[in-house]
């Protein structure tokens, strides 16, 4: 799906919702996770943990996940334990599946979109989609870091790109 066509469809995904939520995570939130040891599934677990237990006082008739790894079981295993009496299903690519998921998916490109274009204003700059096969968001990085020494503050120094880039520009 374009991003246009993402925009248009996720107004009307909320307009059907009965309840939606979302969690923003920060470069340096996750940087100072991982620094703690936790990897990048485990942060993404939690998120999902503390975005489930949103829902335990609502009415929910079933909980699906879009798992981001082929095989979760701690992640349906946790899941299960938050809302014992309900089917929880725990699914790699659950979007193609169930419409559901599919619109929280929508949901979270579009917001993910509109903070991409909002810290490209705060910067001056198309960054754009901040993901690794981007040449936009590697130019940005690239040239942050050789101006300054280090990357930005919105790049994640974690990110195996960044940790890459920084290799590449370190002095001779």
């Amino acid at each position: 799906m374009t991003p246009q066509k993402r925009f248009q469809t996720y107004d009307l995904i909320l307009e059907k919702a009965i309840r939606s939520y979302s969690v923003h995570m920060s470069s340096l939130s996750i940087d100072k996770k991982r620094k703690m040891g936790l990897s990048m599934n485990r942060i993404e677990e939690n998120h999902i943990f503390d975005l489930l237990k949103r829902f335990q006082d609502a009415e929910v008739d079933a909980v699906i996940i879009d798992a981001f790894v082929s095989k979760n079981n701690r992640l349906q295993t946790e899941a299960s334990r938050l809302f014992p009496d309900i089917d929880v299903l725990c699914e790699h690519h659950a979007d193609d599946t169930y419409p559901c998921v599919a619109a929280a998916s929508v949901i979270a490109k579009v917001e993910r979109d509109r903070a991409m274009q909002s810290l490209s204003e705060e910067v001056g700059r198309d960054l754009g989609t901040g993901y690794s096969h981007d040449p936009l968001s590697l130019a940005y990085i690239r040239d942050f870091i050789r101006e300054h020494g280090k990357p930005p503050v919105i790049a994640r120094a974690s990110w195996i790109t960044t940790q890459r880039i920084l290799e590449e520009e370190k002095p001779s």
